[in-house]
């Protein structure tokens, strides 16, 4: 399947940053492809890691495409970053649209502070 295309592109890194480019106190959300499938993480600069929750019902995650593993890792990314679940219903399509669908299926991260500012950005559009 082809990635999505945005009509609003969004400026996220999907390199592995240097150790200088982390934000100090941030969360990054950490997709790697593994020998049995994808996988993502929630990472702390302090070297604490976890895996990203799946929801009751989910069945994984998946990223750089269109379908419901996309969508519901945008809803876990977005819940987990804002703690609001309505909120992280409200947008999980959109950022499935805007961000996850063009992620590189190999290897991503995105900080805390990234998804904030998106929300931050899409909310001010809404209005």
């Amino acid at each position: 399947m082809a990635p999505l295309t945005s009509p609003h592109p969004t400026e996220i890194s999907t390199d592995a940053p240097t150790e200088e480019l982390l934000a100090p106190g941030d969360v990054y959300y950490v997709g790697r492809m593994r020998s049995l499938g994808q996988a993502v993480l929630v990472e702390h600069d302090d070297d604490d890691e976890r895996p990203l929750p799946i929801s009751d019902g989910g069945r994984g995650y998946s990223w750089g495409m269109a379908g419901s593993k996309p969508v519901e890792l945008a809803r876990g990314i977005l819940l987990d970053a804002t703690a609001d679940e309505r909120l992280a219903a409200q947008l999980c399509k959109a950022f499935t649209w805007e961000v996850i669908g063009s992620l590189p299926a190999g290897f991503f991260r995105l900080g805390r502070s990234e998804v904030l500012a998106w929300v931050e950005a899409v909310l001010g559009r809404q209005r």
